[in-house]
């Protein structure tokens, strides 16, 4: 969990079980809002 920071689009933090760190990117598109999650190693996740 985190905290949401208003007009903050991109947040890192630290996996749980996997204690690796995460890039999660918020974009608003017409349909809602994207979410992206890179893990530190560049993999990407939907």
């Amino acid at each position: 969990m985190f905290e949401w920071q208003n007009g903050k689009y991109e947040y890192t933090l630290r996996g749980g079980r996997l204690v690796a760190m995460f890039t999660v990117k918020f974009t608003p598109t017409a349909a809602g809002m994207r979410i992206q999650v890179t893990q530190q190693d560049g993999q990407r996740y939907s």
